[in-house]
């Protein structure tokens, strides 16, 4: 009972879900070509086993921003199984 309180309580409060290392996800986002900088990132859970994630992400101005886009896309959804993202580029 405790464990699905605590795990009802995360998703209303929109908590980062156990297992989930915002520090690993914003250096992976910041290593690939084309990123300058991370900020504003946020991770919660929808659901239980449905994960979210919002970030601001500065690119290089000689980086094409749609090919960004979808590599970052991919990249999150490959390492940390977060399918549903929405990525804010900044021109830096």
């Amino acid at each position: 009972t405790w464990v699905l309180l605590k795990e009802s309580l995360n998703v209303l409060l929109e908590g980062v879900p156990d297992g989930v290392d915002l520090g690993e996800i914003s250096s992976a986002i910041a290593t690939l070509d084309g990123v300058s900088g991370v900020h504003d990132l946020h991770v919660w859970a929808l659901t239980s086993g449905k994960t979210s994630l919002t970030a601001h992400v500065v690119y290089d101005r000689d980086a094409n921003a749609s090919e960004l886009l979808e590599r970052l896309r991919s990249s999150i959804a490959d390492r940390f199984d977060i399918f549903h993202t929405t990525f804010q580029l900044e021109l830096e």
